[in-house]
């Protein structure tokens, strides 16, 4: 317990506006143990990736138990802080976010993603009210079990099919304060590359703010220059694996070649990572 709290003590530090945690977020132990020894400071957890991996669609496409098992087993494999991305939290209701954020803790996790919308495709965002509630009860539960986790809220105001939202800036700014008094260590909001609107967001919410780096989006360091406190990648290594997989496999089949082979991680370096 007391590793434990000392990790998620160290999760939350690494929070500094400006000089932000950059997260590669992993799927699986061997991803893991790379960006571990990469030299990160924590681990992030890609519920997309951990969804594809275990035979899933991305968005509430896989129960519960079997995400938090899956990152629990990511936790027990580095000695690094874990945050596990918990899409919404596997259930509309508030006590459906604390079971959630409750057995995270028991697992070995140290912080979490909360989604403030269902989930699904259209990611549509629950009321304001719900939203707030539904942090609030995932913060308590972490408080109640002596393990001071880091929630990172996320909001979906920007999602690109969340049109009911007039003015998305003002409303991730009104959810992000509220969330953070709820309890929440870090608000994330995705699907923004717009870097005055970025800054907008990080000077109008009173607390960390997370973004997530996209293709053609702005850079790590020109989010850092932003004031953003902590930066993810999403499922962005999963895709590019399993994209390297497709390209392989068009490139053998219709060439007869495999020179993608070249690019790979030699055997022993893989039994090496996985041999403790």
């Amino acid at each position: 317990m007391t590793n434990q709290i000392q990790k998620a003590e160290t999760l939350l530090a690494l929070h500094t506006p400006g000089e932000p945690v950059v997260f590669a977020n992993v799927w699986d132990i061997p991803s893991a143990r790379i960006v571990a020894a990469a030299g990160y400071p924590a681990i992030a957890t890609s519920s997309a990736g951990a969804a594809w991996a275990l035979g899933h669609a991305d968005g509430q496409g896989i129960e519960r138990d079997m995400m938090i098992d899956w990152c629990g087993r990511i936790a027990g494999a580095v000695d690094l802080p874990v945050t596990f991305d918990l899409e919404n939290g596997y259930g509309d209701a508030p006590e459906a976010v604390a079971a959630c954020v409750t057995e995270m803790i028991a697992v070995g996790g140290v912080g979490c993603n909360i989604e403030d919308s269902d989930g699904l495709t259209g990611h549509t965002v629950y009321g304001y009210d719900m939203a707030v509630m539904r942090i609030a009860a995932g913060a308590a539960a972490a408080r109640d079990s002596g393990v001071p986790a880091v929630l990172n809220a996320r909001t979906d105001v920007f999602f690109p099919t969340n049109k009911a939202i007039d003015d998305p800036l003002a409303e991730a700014i009104r959810r992000g304060n509220a969330f953070l008094e709820g309890g929440a260590g870090c608000v994330f909001v995705p699907f923004v590359t717009d870097l005055e609107i970025i800054g907008k967001l990080v000077e109008g919410i009173d607390g960390p703010v997370n973004t997530l780096a996209v293709p053609g989006g702005p850079t790590a360091t020109e989010m850092a220059a932003a004031g953003v406190a902590r930066v993810s990648i999403g499922g962005g290594f999963s895709r590019l694996a399993y994209g390297l997989v497709k390209q392989g496999a068009e490139e053998l089949r219709d060439q007869g070649t495999h020179g993608f082979l070249d690019g790979g991680m030699a055997h022993p370096d893989l039994n090496k990572l996985l041999s403790d």
